[in-house]
């Protein structure tokens, strides 16, 4: 069944998970051993715990683009907590930049969601530590899940959510389960705002990404090349929004080889910028 959206959460832990879970109602997939998975019952919600760390974030989220068919209408979201270089904790960001320490590597999302929230710089560290006095958010999975995701998603449909769980004077190892339940349950309401725009994104890009009704119908009647398949595509969805009230069908009827109908598509495509130059 084709979803009208699809969201995919990455996040590494578990009580980081559960108010996301519950608030869309996702259910453990059980046949998955390797990471834990959950989906809505209408299977456009997915969400996997990746586990602490670099390594287990790329791995999660590509397990995850494989296992629940994501394609380039996916949008993405991974949702952490993050230390940072002052308080208070529970404070919001949005990430605009990310650096990798190992590395020294760094990507630049560029999220098309527009609710305004405070924006700042991640560094993705190796090793648990205390935040320093410079002015960055830090967290041990924000940069993998980016550079993995980035590479069969747009940049545009990715966003990297941090909130503020531990900066100087009050270290990671005081963090609890509970506390870190909480603090994700208390952003829930930018959460819910976030995704819906994000639904809306994604079935816009569902539809655009969507083979014409009538490119299918062709193909199904003559043989292409896969060349000619990929130029057909764009040559049918020009044809469609330059004459909306013709059916391209009709007037390609009778013509047998695809040669055929790719030079009767482009050559009224022609004579209308021909037209319409001259007007």
């Amino acid at each position: 069944m084709e979803c009208s959206y699809s969201i995919k959460f990455v996040v590494a832990l578990e009580a980081e998970a559960e108010p996301i879970i519950e608030e869309y109602s996702l259910k453990r997939i059980h046949e998955i051993n390797l990471f834990k998975v959950y989906r809505n019952i209408s299977g456009n919600h997915w969400l996997i715990i990746s586990g602490i760390g670099c390594i287990n974030a790329a791995a999660a989220s590509i397990f995850l683009y494989q296992y629940s068919n994501a394609n380039k209408s996916s949008f993405w979201f991974n949702i952490g907590i993050a230390g940072y270089f002052t308080g208070p904790a529970g404070e919001i960001f949005l990430v605009d930049k990310i650096l990798d320490e190992v590395t020294c590597q760094t990507h630049f999302p560029r999220s098309a969601l527009t609710k305004k929230i405070k924006r700042d710089e991640l560094l993705t560290v190796s090793k648990p530590r205390e935040p320093l006095s410079d002015s960055h958010l830090i967290d041990m999975e924000g940069f993998s899940f980016f550079d993995v995701v980035n590479r069969f998603a747009f940049k545009e449909m990715i966003t990297v959510l941090k909130v503020v769980s531990d900066f100087p004077g009050y270290g990671y190892t005081k963090i609890t389960k509970n506390i870190v339940r909480n603090l994700i349950g208390n952003i829930l309401p930018d959460i819910r705002e976030f995704v819906t725009e994000a639904e809306e994104i994604s079935y816009k890009e569902l539809l655009r990404l969507r083979k014409p009704a009538t490119y299918t119908e062709i193909i199904s009647k003559t043989k292409f090349t896969e060349t000619q398949s990929k130029f057909l595509e764009k040559l049918v969805r020009d044809w469609e929004g330059v004459f909306p009230e013709r059916y391209l069908i009709k007037e390609i009827n009778g013509l047998k080889k695809s040669s055929e109908i790719v030079r009767k598509i482009t050559t009224d495509l022609n004579h209308f910028r021909v037209d319409w130059l001259e007007k």
